[in-house]
């Protein structure tokens, strides 16, 4: 155990050795994905010469307001010409250490959303397209005896190109993992819920887009069908 040892900081103004009295767990002082590094807590009593500011944190479980109110209070009475600045909470200043993440996030989001509505409208044209090609072929598929079922179920099967472009959709997001991950903080890139939430709501806008038209296409009839050119 390191209790009871000494050491040197090797610092300008470094009185000499200190004796560990106690270890701590880990901490970030400047971002949250910042790296870790090693920190050594002096005492101001035995390091005095050397400070020029200091941080002090505050615990309570009452309104963040008085307690900051308090704490100006008590430094003003230890000595009134003591500056103190750059008073905030935990979570203020947890959040303007994420605020570029934060703003990355809200841009993907508007992106994203646009990319997907732009998709779905894209898919929607493309499978309405399809079955008016088709319609002269719907036409004599009816007049043989097919159901509107049957006509709903032959224009769903374009679905499988979806299902082919979705799977080399996620190919292609996990091959970009090492770069998002310097974007994000807090989730994984190989999420796979994130993955299979993503997945499912696609999915279910190729369906609804793909049934649309199936169903229109199932109500055609059969002789104008024929007639069409």
């Amino acid at each position: 155990t390191p209790i009871g040892k000494r050491f040197g900081l090797g610092e300008e103004g470094d009185p000499g050795e200190y004796e560990i009295v106690g270890v701590v767990a880990n901490v970030k002082y400047q971002r949250l994905h910042d790296r870790q590094y090693a920190v050594a807590h002096v005492a101001v009593a035995q390091h005095a010469e050397a400070l020029r500011s200091m941080t002090v944190a505050l615990r309570t479980d009452g309104n963040t307001s008085e307690a900051i109110w308090a704490a100006r209070q008590v430094v003003h009475q230890i000595d009134p010409d003591i500056p103190l600045f750059d008073v905030r909470t935990l979570a203020a200043q947890q959040a303007q250490t994420l605020k570029v993440e934060r703003l990355l996030a809200r841009l993907s989001t508007v992106l994203g959303t646009v990319a997907l509505a732009l998709a779905s409208m894209g898919l929607y044209g493309i499978l309405s397209y399809s079955v008016v090609r088709r319609t002269r072929e719907i036409g004599v598929r009816m007049a043989l005896g097919a159901r509107s079922v049957d006509v709903t179920r032959l224009i769903m099967r374009e679905l499988r190109v979806v299902l082919l472009g979705v799977v080399v959709g996620i190919g292609a997001a996990l091959g970009v993992t090492r770069f998002l991950e310097s974007l994000m903080y807090g989730l994984s890139t190989r999420d796979p819920i994130t993955v299979v939430a993503a997945t499912a709501v696609l999915l279910l806008v190729a369906v609804v887009a793909a049934y649309l038209p199936a169903r229109r296409a199932s109500s055609v009839d059969p002789i104008v069908a024929l007639r069409f050119d």
